[in-house]
């Protein structure tokens, strides 16, 4: 019989590669993908993805996505499609996108993410 001896679980690690444009202007709309890559050793399941909201800033996808499993190096692509407002104030916009996955021991794990997106005003000209 072995005693004291260490078993290591596979584990799972989601990476979330984020594609965005460096800049948009009020009233413009853009695209975010967001893909998904299992980096663990072992499938993860269960996989949950939550855009939250943010203010003067619309999108017209659903903002709750569920993918039932990765493989390992398995990845998933979501394309979101937004619009800002007229009256998006210029500056940075943070739109929080939320994960939750289970792996091979099914106990939920929790990951936060942050995509950017600079809003630049339009110059006005006037002689």
């Amino acid at each position: 019989m072995r005693v004291n001896e260490r078993t290591s679980l596979k584990d799972v690690s989601l990476e979330v590669e984020k594609d965005i444009p460096d800049v948009i202007r009020s009233g413009d709309d853009f695209t975010l993908s967001l893909t998904l890559t299992n980096r663990g050793e072992t499938a993860a399941h269960d996989i949950f993805v939550e855009i939250g909201k943010v203010q003067s800033v619309y999108f017209n996808d659903p903002g709750n996505y569920y993918i039932e499993r990765l493989e390992p190096e398995e990845s998933y692509e979501i394309k979101l499609n937004f619009k800002s407002s007229e009256n998006t104030p210029t500056g940075m916009i943070r739109i929080p996108i939320n994960i939750t996955y289970k792996g091979l021991s099914d106990v939920g794990k929790k990951q936060s993410e942050i995509a950017g997106i600079e809003v630049i005003g339009i110059a006005e000209l006037s002689i």
